[in-house]
């Protein structure tokens, strides 16, 4: 879309989608407009933007933008921003390395460096050395 003519900007839509989602409603994108009804949204996401604003094409579109820039990396620095901004001191970190891939019968599991093939067809779980 045309940012000259655009009226919510991408971090505009992603704000909205993330007071959607805290606001414990579990709808479908068409629906964000419905959940801003009652809500002020000018205060909430920036002056000019009203409900009607916040419709299924602009979340799509901010959806998309955040996939083109890989959306763990962006939530990464999202995270590490607010970390420095609260003055948080964090002890521990998780990192969650298991990857799952499938081939005809066979599942592969990678998680913390170790590897299992799970076989569907025998339900065998089966270590293998690591790649």
């Amino acid at each position: 879309q045309d940012h000259e003519r655009r009226i919510v900007s991408v971090g505009q839509a992603v704000k909205a989608m993330v007071l959607n989602g805290l606001g414990f409603v579990n709808q479908r994108r068409y629906l964000v407009p419905h959940f801003f009804q009652d809500k002020p949204t000018e205060r909430l996401i920036g002056a000019g933007i009203g409900p009607e604003h916040l419709n299924d094409d602009v979340t799509g579109r901010a959806l998309e933008k955040l996939y083109e820039h890989d959306v763990t990396l962006v939530y990464a620095r999202l995270a590490s921003q607010a970390v420095r901004r609260l003055g948080l001191k964090p002890r521990f970190g998780h990192l969650d390395t298991t990857v799952f891939t499938s081939m005809a019968n066979t599942t592969v599991v990678r998680r913390y460096g170790h590897v299992l093939k799970y076989d569907i067809l025998s339900q065998d779980l089966t270590p293998t050395p690591s790649e």
